[in-house]
């Protein structure tokens, strides 16, 4: 063996994969399997004529498929003898090399993660053998568990060794908290013990008893146990045993779930400072746990939203909405938290409670980002609540209502049950499902693949690579884990658009195709009807609770009965009547300013609930809604005089649409004459 190495500082092994043999991955049986196989070269480097090896061992391992794995041994005629080696196709694979003396030591090893064989493509792959870093008291523990297959479908061993517990071994040296199972150091033992004494190290608070002095502020916070929004939000739970519901436990750092982690970290979901998770202790809060806090989403889910109370009396502290909300395990892909079938979502209440119900259409695993982006309150409970307008403060819709406003279910109608004019279930984009009417540019598996299994909400906020910034437009360049092609257009539908940028803001250039749908008119839209409440005294302000206030904010609106004259033309309209309409004209300011992208989500919704406000605050009253009677105009022209227009300016600072580019977002439905 030696006299081959010093011929040679790299070993080539073929590895011929035709055949479907490989010991069998935990919970995986052979009809279950659609991966075919491939040709696999090994190059081995590292080796020298100091390394006394007397066989190599091989092994595949990864998500959904069967470990397999051959031992290589020296030939009596001084070469290693080659034959087939057997191994699925798949992507996330672990492929390791270790290499054995003559009593069946460990010397060295080499270890590939995150690696892709695709069927019937002959593949390569380079392993620096490297010396082992098993200590003794782990090595029993190893051998038992070589082919153990952990949560996320990797072999543990493997995992394990591509970690930092594996490879610094100096980790917790006179740590009191490995010394209560007599060890030092980290590993197996080190961790669970020398005979199984913690099972899972991670649910006890062990980890956290070593990493207490290594966390940063986001994952341990003192700050999270005061009140108030100026007090940041951590990671960690009271009893700081949540680890694993964001790191795989055997290769925590750099195992599953890595990219995943780093993009959830810039998201909203993982501001710990974001004022959803630290405005009040929500794990104190009924009802409001079950979205600002992970725990109450779950109990929430589980319960089909009957039980949305707190889960404790006692403050867990502020966290934002971490992995174990949206997911089951840290093999985040794979494991989504079902939601039970399309959402039906309670308005101003929830269950028994609720003042009036909107019921969603099936959206896969979307349906478990509908709940906490549907609102908490629209017309419907406005109008049921039986409020008195005269002394009533403003009714809040809640925030970032995207679903809502997405499938139509949102803001106040004067129509009522008139879905076409409110584009109920036929939103702008979406995944057509049998509970959406219509799509207006409807996506499916040729633009996404799985885009039914994926629903809208992760096919667009998260791409086909399921990234956890949320962020459209970086989401929708890749299409599958599997692929590195970028498309040149948003998921490949609008090609040539920047992924949808220039039609969400539309330039110059794509004027005026693109400029009567788009943000920038939409904002356009909003800033009018701003303008016009406060023609009538009701000023809006997006960041001061109640967000209504009278001129020049000295007070918030409770009288929402006098402002609005009835019009002379259609008859009297009770002061009750008059203050319902009057709130909800602002509700729908609210609801659509805080959607941030309700062009893009609803954009003939979205001008319905604008046109509809500014027809009531102008006049009194909508009229019919086909009607062509004056009542049904908006008056463009007090508008447009009070935000003087200089070229190349709008109403909005620095955007580029016009009054004309207005007129056609309001008319374009064809009920504004």
């Amino acid at each position: 063996m030696r006299d081959v190495f010093s011929k040679v500082h790299y070993l080539l092994i073929a590895l011929l994969l035709t055949g479907l043999t490989g010991c069998g991955a935990t919970g995986t049986t052979r009809s279950e399997l659609t991966t075919g196989t491939s040709e696999l070269t090994a190059k081995l480097t590292g080796l020298t004529t100091a390394d006394s090896i007397s066989q190599i061992s091989f092994q595949v391992a990864g998500p959904n498929i069967p470990i397999a794995r051959k031992v290589f041994v020296k030939g009596g005629d001084g070469i290693v003898h080659i034959t087939a080696f057997d191994v699925y196709a798949g992507t996330n694979l672990i492929v390791v090399a270790r290499a054995y003396d003559s009593n069946n030591n460990l010397l060295l090893e080499g270890i590939q993660p995150n690696f892709s064989i695709q069927a019937s493509v002959p593949a390569e792959i380079t392993l620096k053998m490297v010396r082992t870093f098993e200590k003794t008291v782990d090595k029993q523990c190893i051998q038992c568990h070589d082919s153990t297959v952990d949560a996320a479908g990797q072999n543990l061993v493997s995992d394990f060794k591509l970690s930092g517990h594996y490879t610094n071994e100096y980790w917790g040296q006179g740590t009191t908290a490995y010394d209560k199972f007599g060890i030092k150091g980290t590993g197996c033992a080190g961790c669970h013990g020398p005979k199984h004494n913690d099972a899972s190290p991670s649910t006890s608070g062990r980890c956290f008893t070593c990493h207490e002095e290594t966390l940063n502020e986001n994952h341990d916070s003192a700050k999270s146990t005061y009140n108030g929004y100026v007090f940041q939000a951590q990671y960690m739970n009271a009893t700081n045993n949540n680890c694993s519901v964001c790191h795989e436990p055997h290769n925590p750092k750099y195992g599953v779930g890595m990219q995943e982690r780093r993009d959830w970290v810039k998201s909203g979901h993982g501001d710990v400072f974001a004022d959803a998770f630290t405005h009040y202790d929500f794990s104190l809060k009924d009802t409001c746990n079950a979205c600002h806090t992970a725990s109450g989403f779950i109990n929430a889910v589980g319960s089909n939203w009957t039980n949305t109370k707190a889960q404790s009396t006692v403050s867990t502290g502020k966290m934002p909405l971490t992995c174990e909300a949206c997911h089951t395990s840290n093999d985040f892909i794979n494991n989504v938290r079902p939601a039970s079938g399309a959402y039906k979502a309670g308005m101003g209440g929830f269950g028994a409670a609720a003042k009036a119900t909107v019921q969603f259409a099936n959206q896969g695993m979307s349906n478990v980002c509908i709940p906490c982006h549907s609102g908490v309150e629209n017309g419907a409970s406005l109008a049921a609540g039986n409020y008195d307008f005269t002394n009533t403060p403003f009714v809040n819709p809640h925030y970032l209502p995207s679903a809502a406003v997405w499938q139509g279910k949102a803001g106040y109608r004067w129509y009522g049950a008139d879905a076409v004019r409110y584009s109920e279930d036929r939103p702008t984009h979406g995944v057509a499902s049998a509970g959406l009417a219509s799509v207006t540019y409807p996506m499916g598996d040729s633009n996404i693949s799985g885009a039914a299994k994926l629903g809208s909400c992760v096919a667009c906020h998260m791409g086909g690579r399921g990234k956890h910034t949320f962020n459209v437009y970086s989401s929708v360049k890749f299409k599958s884990y599997s692929s590195t092609v970028a498309y040149t257009g948003c998921l490949g539908c609008h090609s040539g658009t920047s992924n949808g940028v220039d039609r969400m803001y539309p330039t110059t250039s794509t004027q005026p195709a693109n400029m009567s749908s788009g943000a920038y008119v939409t904002d356009v839209a909003l800033d009018f009807l701003q303008w016009q409440l406060e023609q009538v005294g009701i000023y809006y302000s997006k960041t001061a609770y109640p967000y209504f206030f009278t001129k020049n904010y000295a007070s918030q609106v409770s009288n929402w009965t006098t402002q609005v004259a009835s019009a002379d033309n259609v008859g009297s309209q009770t002061a009750q009547q008059l203050g319902l309409q009057t709130m909800g004209a602002a509700m729908n300011l609210a609801t659509l300013a805080s959607d941030h992208g309700a062009s893009v989500h609803n954009a003939a919704f979205t001008r319905a609930l604008i046109a509809d406000s500014l027809v009531f605050v102008q006049h009194g009253n909508v009229g019919v809604v086909n009607s062509t009677d004056p009542i049904n105009n908006i008056s463009f022209t007090a508008y447009s005089t009070a935000r003087v227009l200089l070229p190349g300016r709008s109403p909005v600072a620095g955007n580029p649409a016009s009054i004309s580019n207005l007129k056609s977002f309001l008319t374009l439905d064809g009920h504004r004459k």
